[in-house]
């Protein structure tokens, strides 16, 4: 994630998917396997740290309307601590 405006890294890291398997379609499009993030933290705990980088930004995301429907993307407005994080469609895929 990265401040569109003065290009600055906001948060670089991959996410484990659980015990969900990187499709052949997903793996083509982002060249992500499931070896490379078999070690990686869960969601739940990138969370918190996602919420303060994003904190009052407008967040643009590519594809933003496949994520409602992952599993943790629930984490992302429901939960303790609640609250909306308004994503853009940045670009569609295809």
């Amino acid at each position: 994630m990265i401040d569109a405006a003065t290009g600055r890294k906001l948060l670089d890291t991959l996410v484990s998917p659980g015990d969900c398997e990187i499709s052949d379609g997903a793996r083509w499009v982002h060249g992500i396997s499931d070896e490379m993030v078999a070690d990686k933290r869960p969601f739940a705990k990138i969370l918190p740290r996602l919420r303060k980088v994003t904190r009052d930004r407008i967040v643009c995301a590519y594809n933003a309307e496949f994520y409602p429907r992952t599993p943790d993307a629930s984490q992302m407005s429901h939960g303790e601590g609640r609250r909306q994080l308004a994503a853009h469609a940045g670009m569609r895929a295809a």
